[in-house]
Formats: structure tokens, sequence, C-alpha cells
């Protein structure tokens, strides 16, 4: 099994997602950061319904895509090295 489908399973996340691995200082086990993908205005606001301002000339929405990923501590990848000898 390669390393990131491991991180990813320890983050409870399925085996087939994508998201990017992050690496950050530390000793943080895997964990899912970020949001997922979606329709706001332009002041912010979630828009939970965006098929309702889809007329030509009404909308304010703006598309925010995913910001998804999977952290993982430097010091716990070198744990799971260490493990792995």
């Amino acid at each position: 099994m390669k390393l990131s489908t491991k991180l990813r399973l320890l983050a409870g996340l399925d085996k087939k997602c994508r998201y990017p691995i992050q690496i950050v200082r530390g000793n943080k086990p895997p964990t899912k950061v970020g949001q997922s993908y979606g329709w706001e205005t332009r002041g912010g606001k979630p828009i939970y319904h965006p098929n309702a301002y889809k007329r030509k000339g009404w909308s304010s929405m703006v598309y925010v895509s995913s910001t998804n990923a999977v952290e993982v501590g430097e010091d716990y990848l070198l744990g799971l090295a260490v493990e792995k000898l």
C-alpha cells in the first residue's frame, strides 16, 4: 500500500479519495482539513440552492473551490518509517 493511501486511511477518509497531503511541523497525526466546494454570494454567505439564482442578470454567485487536504506532521512520518524497519 502506498504511503499516501495509508495516510488518507489513517485520517478516516476513503481509500479512493484524492486530497493532497500537506506536511507540517510537529507530531500531528493525519487529519482532514479544509472546506468542500460550493457557491457563495459576493458578501461571503453560502448559497444552498444555486439553481434558484440561475436566471441571467440575477446572479451574484461566486464559485468557491475545495480546500480539502490531509495534514500530517513530519515527526509522525518519521515514526511510520521507523515502524516499517
